[in-house]
Formats: structure tokens, sequence, C-alpha cells
């Protein structure tokens, strides 16, 4: 064959295989997934995915495009393939972590998989024709990589792991499994399939409109914010034991920030936020710095960034934050967690806590108030304080209007409102309540549907905001009480309260009184889940804090071990004796609020000047 023949044969493949990349749309950067084809190579199976695992989360980092996700979706593709070789059921999660990201990259596995196996189909043609004709050829590090990995891997034929594989120790699955999930949502929804009423006929409690919003009419509502009382706090030293578990806190933010946004991830590796977390991403922020975790210039930058997204991301309806946002990238999703123009609707009592924390921000940090104030004055407040009283919204295919809240988490959330001049006296008024008794402790429960009854909201207002009055306060003392009681009673430790754990069904209420049950464990549509009855971290470190009594030492005492130094703390530890190995923010920002309110001499972050 002639040099000329040669050349002009070499330029048709160069120019096919250019075209190949070019009709993909992308070229994976096989180079940067290199180490963990070592670690494979050499039998280290499970060292392997948990480097493309971390690898996907650095890809998902720095940017939210279609390619970002893809990257992180092969990795994860090799991860599962490491695992499964592995025999580790960690597979199931990177896989469905994997077809995930392909979703937001607008792909799926097997378009990609056929992509990527012809372009490497044409770099060993390439290759082919070039040692054919005597020619020295060139490959980049991403085409060696590459054709290394399909080699070793053949993951273009694969698709997906098979059933049957284990945990291969309790230890293991504790400290690797990730958290990719997302499907619940953290606040009571409370929706009743009513039919439509008119406006003016609106008496109940619970109520359902799926008129157009547009007949609402928005403007500010005229009342006299909450006055707070400004504080001087004489500080107490922290153990090291204390500090210790305030860095180990940090850690879940660090590994889990986004610098784009200033959003931290709801639960590990999982990009997405609900408002409720947000207000814990600003607790987090300023708890490290009040703490002396991170210094002023950090605090600064964070919540800086974090206040310019919430002033300038999108509201449903132009009202109101939606309930779930991307962290990466700031944008509203819809219930299944896709990007989405409309969104899924606002969760009332997730803005209300949103509200305690920007308050709490201004009151501190008063070079940042027109940045909180240019975040709430964006909102319109119109429906969401109907009736005087807190509505939340869903929209499916249409939207529902509908009263949000019950005892517990409807005061606290209301609190917030009233923090910033809004009317919301009907859910203080503690009209829907009545009394039972349990273990000789009388328990008020609320009268409505899907009433949680937990520890989450009374805690919160105890170290935020005083207790709320003197009447919620005597309610905070009686829900500790009765579960100190239980465990006089029973001899299990008991601190009940909210919970993400790493299995379906992701998000679980564990109450006091649920549905006419005591000592239920249900997840947000309130079927029984009581194999998941736990000892919640957050709950035993706050009602530590509070009481400092023998019985929440030993609730802290039982729940201080249960740590990361690398990721943070675990939600908690099943009565079986399992460990909720979930990572996520509001557990780790609690503990980080709870040491904060122990520096502070147990001083509340807001005390409200009583009329």
């Amino acid at each position: 064959m002639s040099s000329y023949k040669r050349k002009i044969i070499f330029i048709l493949f160069f120019i096919s295989n250019l075209i190949s990349i070019c009709w993909a749309g992308f070229f994976y950067p096989f180079s940067e997934y290199k180490l963990g084809l070592i670690l494979y190579k050499n039998g280290k199976f499970k060292e392997a995915g948990f480097f493309w695992t971390k690898k996907a989360q650095e890809f998902l980092q720095g940017s939210s495009n279609p390619d970002s996700f893809k990257k992180a979706a092969l990795a994860e593709v090799l991860a599962t393939i490491s695992f499964e070789k592995a025999r580790d059921a960690t597979a199931y999660t990177t896989w469905s972590s994997a077809i995930k990201h392909f979703l937001e990259g607008q792909t799926t596995w097997k378009e990609e998989r056929k992509k990527i196996k012809q372009i490497l189909d044409r770099i060993r043609s390439e290759i082919k024709v070039a040692t054919v004709g005597g020619e020295l050829i060139t490959l980049t590090d991403d085409e060696i990589a590459g054709l290394d990995l399909e080699d070793s891997l053949i993951f273009t034929d694969y698709k997906g792991p098979k059933p049957g594989l284990q945990f291969k120790s309790p230890s293991e699955k504790r400290e690797k499994r990730i958290e990719t999930r997302i499907s619940y949502f953290p606040r009571p929804l409370n929706m009743l399939k009513e039919k439509s009423t008119p406006l003016s006929a609106y008496s109940s409690k619970q109520i359902r409109v799926t008129t157009s919003p547009s007949i609402f009419t928005f403007h500010s509502i005229a009342q006299k914010p909450e006055a707070t009382i400004p504080q001087t706090v004489s500080e107490t030293p922290l153990t090291e034991e204390q500090v210790e578990a305030a860095i180990t806190a940090w850690q879940y933010f660090i590994n889990n920030y986004h610098a784009s946004t200033g959003l931290v991830n709801a639960t590990n590796s999982c990009i997405y936020s609900t408002i409720w977390d947000i207000g814990s991403t600003i607790a987090g922020f300023v708890a490290a710095q009040k703490i002396g975790i991170i210094g002023m210039d950090e605090f600064r930058e964070k919540i800086t960034t974090l206040l310019r997204t919430l002033s300038s991301i999108d509201l449903y309806n132009n009202e109101l934050p939606n309930r779930v946002y991307n962290t990466t990238n700031g944008k509203m999703v819809d219930l299944k967690m896709r990007l989405s123009y409309k969104g899924s609707g606002w969760s009332a009592i997730d803005i209300g806590r949103l509200l305690i924390w920007l308050r709490i921000t201004e009151n501190w940090y008063q070079e940042l108030r027109d940045l909180v104030h240019k975040v709430v004055n964006r909102w319109k407040f119109n429906r969401v304080c109907f009736n005087e009283e807190l509505h939340g919204t869903m929209f499916k295919q249409k939207e529902s209007f509908y009263q949000e809240g019950r005892l517990g988490y409807e005061q606290y959330a209301a609190y917030g409102f009233k923090l910033w001049g809004k009317d919301v006296s009907k859910s203080l008024d503690f009209q829907e309540i009545t009394w039972i008794d349990i273990y000789g402790v009388k328990i008020p429960i609320d009268k409505r549907g899907k009433a949680f009854l937990t520890s989450e909201p009374f805690i919160l207002a105890k170290m935020e905001l005083k207790g709320l009055d003197k009447r919620f306060e005597q309610i905070i003392e009686k829900i500790y009480e009765v579960q100190k009681r239980r465990w006089q009673y029973t001899g299990k430790l008991t601190a009940v309260s909210e919970d993400c754990i790493n299995e379906s069904p992701w998000f679980i209420y564990n109450c006091i009184f649920y549905d006419n049950k005591k000592w239920i464990c249900v997840d947000h549509s309130g079927r029984e889940v009581n194999r998941f009855r736990n000892i919640s971290t957050k709950a035993a470190f706050a009602w530590y804090a509070i009481f400092l009594d023998e019985y929440s030492k030993k609730l802290y005492s039982s729940v201080i071990t249960l740590k990361n130094k690398k990721y943070g703390f675990y939600s908690g530890i099943f009565e079986d004796g399992r460990i909720n190995m979930s990572y996520n923010i509001n557990t780790n920002a609690i503990i980080l609020e709870t040491i904060l309110y122990l520096k502070r001499n147990r001083v509340p972050f807001i005390s409200i000047l009583q009329n």
C-alpha cells in the first residue's frame, strides 16, 4: 500500500471517528476513571466501587449540565459492576443512582452504552488499519483508558446487577452505604380529597381549592413584626467531646456543599433540598461560625452565596419557594425530582422554619439584613396565611390548596411567619387539641387527621424560640416526660422524631401517638413501619441539652458514638440494635444547633418579647 493511500485511509478513519464523537454529543473523560480501574484489576472491587462513587460526586459538584450528569452516571455504572463483582448489595443503590443521573442528563444507559461502544469500536478499527499499514498512531489518554476499561469490565454490555446480593458485614454497610433517593416529603401533607368549595364558604380547618390561584389579589399584609429581645449571653466553655461532635457534624456540610449555590444536599450525595432543609442549612452555617468551627470569612462567603441564591430562585406560581430545589443549580423540581418550570407547590411548615432562621441571621449579623430582606420581600403571603392559619399547595396535574400543620409543627412554623409580621393567630390558638393519658402523663394530641406527634418541633421551638409561650413550654415538658416514662416502664430508651433512613420508605416518623395508636412508626403516608422504631440521634442530643437530667444523659451517651468522622453523625439506632445509617442534613444541623445552645448557656436563639 502506497504512503498516499495509507494517509487517505488514516484521514478517513480520523474523520469517521470525529463524526462518531460529535454524533454522540459527548466523549467521556475515561482517564479520570483510571485509578478505580487499577484497584479493580488488583482485585479490590469494593475499593474501586467506592472510588467511582466518589468520582461521581466530584462530577456533580461543579456543574449540573447534561454532560456532568452523564459523567457521574457512568462512574456509578462502573461502581455498580465493581460492587456486584464483590457480591455487595451497594450495587443496587449505585445502579439506581446511575439510571437517575442518565435521565437528568437527558439520555438513558441504553443509548449511552451504544454510543460509547461505537466510539471504542472505531478506535479499535483505526488502530487495526494503522497496524496493517505499518503506521504509527497516537491515542489520547482518554482513548487508551476507555479501551482498557472496556477490556477489563466489558461495561458497554452491562444491563444492571443481578438479584440476591448481600452486604458483607453490618460495619461495612454502616460505613459505606450511599444515599441517592429523595422520594418523600419531610413534612406532613394532610391533603383531603374534597370537592371544590367557593372561597367565601371556607370555615373548615381542612380545605381544597382547584380554581386558579389568580383569583387572589396579592398585597403585603400589614402586621407588626414580632418584637425580639436583644440578648447578652454569658457563654459556657464546651467540653472536648462536644467540640469533636460539632466538628463531626460539620463534616456532613463539607461533603455535601455546593459552592455554586450555597446549598447543601438534604441527604448524603443526593442533590436535592427541601425548604425545611435550607432552613437547616442556614442553622448549620450560623452554628458552625458561632461555635468557632469556621471563620467569619468562610461563613460570609457561604451565607452570602446561599442568600443570593434564595433571592433569585424561581418561585412556585411566582408566590413562594417551591417544595424542593436542585442543590447544584438552584432549579425547581417536580414531585418526581425532575427539573420543572412549574414546580410542585409549597409547604407552609417548611417555609416557617426558613423564616425563623432568616430572622435569626438578620438579628445576629446586621450586615446581612438587606440580603435577608431581599429574599423575603419577593414572597407573597396572602394564600399561605389565608384565614389566619397556615396553608400549603400541591401541584400535580392541578393544584390542591389545603390547611397545613398539626400540633407541634403548626405552632413552630407559625411563629416563623409571626416573626415577620404575618397574622397566623388561628395556627397558634390550640383549639384543635384534646388530652390523653400515657403512662400517667397527660399528653395533648391533635384531633385532626395525619397528626404526627413527635419531638422535632418541640426541641426546635425550645432552643430557637424560648418555647414560644408558657403553654407551649408546658407541652414541651410533657413530650419529654412521656418518653422518659416509657423508658421507666419498658426499659427502652426513647427519643422519637422524624428521620431519614437509608432504605425504603426513606423517611419515617417515630410518633408518641398517631391515628389512635401509641409509640408507632409510620412513613409520610401514615403506613405502619414499626421495624424502624429508633432512638433519634438529633432528638437525643437536643433533649440532653434542654434538660441535662439523668435520663437525657443516658440518651446522649447512647448516640454520641454514632458517627463517622469523615461523613457526620448517623440518624440513630433502631430499637433492635441496628444502626440507622442515613447521613442527612437535619441530623447534623440540629446537633450543631444543640452544641451552640449549650455554648450559649442554654439561652435560646431568639427571645420573644411577651406582651
